[in-house]
């Protein structure tokens, strides 16, 4: 049984991460909520850092995936071309160990709020991205990613149930921004 001190520190642990819960290619751009969110907490003078995800199209017609670095604004594409008849994961697993380095340099330079551009496949698993999110969090740091519902059920069992949901809208995701900073 946990005692109310560490229910406490759970509560607070959970309302510092925000989770943006989509449908994956549904109407409701996730990606584009969470750069528009970033864009407005920097505008406000928010110390705002991590990855948010920019997708676009190769020729081939596949999905060509850049992460942004908030602080920077370098591009790391972490996706590979591998042709329109192509079924497998495009996704570059050393261009994704490398944009990592900017979750932990952010973490390191205590940013006020992280971006971890999304929790997929290998951040349910407990990999990718998921380690540096949930380091952010146990230094005191909100983090702030996206969430496709297909991985939702996943996402609790490696997050502990940790996580305030959130819908992809800027405002109400920006007004958790502001009151876990507050």
């Amino acid at each position: 049984m946990s005692s109310p001190k560490d229910d406490d520190q759970i509560e607070a642990l959970s309302r510092r991460f925000g989770v943006i819960v989509h449908d994956r290619g549904g109407a409701d751009n996730a990606e584009e909520v969470l750069a528009a969110v970033v864009e407005t907490l920097r505008a406000e003078g928010v110390r705002v850092g991590g990855l948010y995800q920019h997708t676009t199209r190769y020729p081939s017609g596949r999905a060509r995936m850049d992460l942004v670095d908030i602080a920077r604004q370098c591009r790391y594409e972490i996706s590979q071309d591998l042709g329109a008849g192509s079924s497998a994961c495009c996704l570059n697993p050393g261009a994704l160990v490398e944009a990592s380095a900017v979750l932990r340099r952010d973490i390191a330079e205590r940013v006020a709020l992280l971006v971890v551009n999304k929790f997929a496949g290998m951040e349910v698993d407990g990999e990718g991205m998921a380690p540096d999110a949930f380091e952010a969090l146990s230094a005191g740091i909100p983090v702030l990613t996206c969430l496709s519902v297909r991985y939702q059920e996943k996402f609790e069992a490696v997050s502990g149930g940790l996580g305030t949901f959130l819908p992809p809208e800027e405002t109400a995701v920006v007004d958790w921004a502001r009151g876990v900073l507050a």
